[in-house]
C-alpha cells in the first residue's frame, strides 16, 4: 500500500513537470521535422536549414536563450504524432496542415500559421497560359502528395499521373504534360533545380488555401502559448522594423524598444526570461528575415505570407 502511494507520488510529479521545465533540465529542444524538404527543412554541410528549421532554433533562443541548443529529429510522413504523444520531441515542425481531425482527434493541438500555402501550377511561358482556367484540356502531371480536396484537377481531363512529386516533376521536364501540379513553394523550388535556360512561370489557385504551422501535445497548455507567442513576435517584429542589427533601440519611446519590453515582461508569466524576445529578435531576426533566407534563394514570393497590415493574411495581435 505503502509502496503503492509513493508510486502514485512520484508518478504525479512527473505528469506535472512542464514541458518548458523539461526542456531546460535537458538543456536542449527537440524538434521533428521533415527529412528532407528544401527551403523548409534538410540537412546541409551548415547542419539543419530552412524555414521550418529556424523557427525550431527561435524557440531555443525564446527558452534557453541558446538557438542552438536544438535537436532536430527527422520524421517521416508516417511518424511524428506517437514521437510527440510520448514526449520523444516537443513539438512537430513538419509542414503540417491545420484540420478539425488533427486538432480534435489525435490529442495534438495546432498551434498558429506559420505559412500559408496554396496550390499551382508549372509551365512553360511559351504555352501562353497564365490563369487557370485556360488549363482545361491540356496534360497536367499529379503525384499523390497533392491531396484531391484542394486539387482543382477534377475539371481537367488529362491528367498523368506518377507515384511520386519528384518522378512527375522530371517528366514535366522531359515534355511528358503541359503542366505539373503542386504546392506554390514545392513548384518554385523545382523550378530553381530546372536547367537555366528553362523560361517557366507558376500559376497560382487562390481557391486551395492551406495554413501550416507547428503542433504539440493537447495537454502542454503553458508550451503551447510559448510557440504561439514566438510566432506572433515574429511577424510583430517585421511590421515595427525589428532586425538583427535593430532590436536594442535605446529610444525607449520607440514601438521597436515598446514591442521588446512589452513582450519581455509578458513572457514572465509563461515561464520566459524578460529577455526572450531580444534573444528571438536578435539571433534569428524577424519573420521576413527568415523567411528570405530560407525561401528567397528559391525566388518563393511573399504573397499571403505577409501581415493584414500589407494585405496578407498573419494576424498582428498586440504583444503588451
Amino acid at each position: 500500500m505503502v509502496i503503492a502511494l509513493i508510486s502514485l507520488i512520484f508518478t504525479s510529479m512527473a505528469q506535472s513537470t512542464s514541458r518548458l521545465d523539461k526542456i531546460r533540465q535537458r538543456g536542449f529542444l527537440n524538434c521533428g521535422v521533415h527529412s528532407s524538404m528544401p527551403g523548409f527543412s534538410i540537412h546541409s554541410e551548415q547542419g539543419w536549414v530552412g524555414f521550418e528549421a529556424d523557427f525550431c532554433r527561435a524557440l531555443a533562443a525564446a527558452t534557453l536563450g541558446d538557438a542552438n541548443q536544438v535537436r532536430f529529429v527527422p520524421l517521416p510522413l508516417s511518424q511524428g504524432y506517437n514521437e510527440l504523444q510520448s514526449g520523444d520531441i516537443d513539438l512537430l515542425m513538419r509542414h503540417n496542415r491545420w484540420s478539425m481531425k488533427q486538432d480534435t482527434a489525435l490529442g495534438i493541438t495546432f498551434v498558429a500559421p506559420w505559412f500559408f500555402e496554396q496550390q499551382g501550377f508549372l509551365l512553360q511561358i511559351a504555352s501562353q497560359i497564365n490563369q487557370i482556367k485556360d488549363l482545361k484540356g491540356i496534360r497536367i502531371c499529379v503525384s499523390p502528395e497533392n491531396d484531391k480536396r484542394t486539387n482543382p484537377l477534377d475539371f481537367f481531363v488529362q491528367e498523368n499521373h506518377f507515384p511520386s512529386f519528384g518522378i512527375a516533376a522530371k517528366a514535366f521536364e522531359n515534355g511528358q504534360c503541359d503542366a505539373l501540379s503542386g504546392t506554390v513553394s514545392q513548384l518554385h523550388i523545382t523550378q530553381a533545380g530546372f536547367s537555366a535556360g528553362s523560361k517557366m512561370l507558376v500559376i497560382t489557385n487562390p481557391s486551395t488555401l492551406q495554413a501550416l504551422g507547428p503542433i504539440v501535445r493537447h495537454q502542454d497548455h503553458q508550451w503551447f502559448k510559448i510557440v504561439r507567442w514566438t510566432i506572433y513576435l515574429l511577424i510583430n517584429a517585421e511590421s515595427a522594423n525589428i532586425n538583427r542589427q535593430t532590436n536594442n533601440s535605446s529610444d525607449i519611446k520607440s514601438p521597436s524598444h515598446k514591442l521588446i519590453a512589452d513582450a519581455g515582461l509578458n513572457g514572465i508569466s509563461l515561464g520566459l526570461n524578460e529577455n526572450w524576445a531580444a534573444q528571438v529578435t536578435m539571433q534569428l531576426g524577424n519573420y521576413g528575415e527568415i523567411f528570405q533566407r530560407s525561401l528567397g534563394v528559391y525566388n518563393i514570393p511573399r504573397g499571403i505570407n505577409v501581415s493584414t497590415l500589407e494585405g496578407g493574411l498573419h494576424l498582428l495581435p498586440p504583444m503588451e
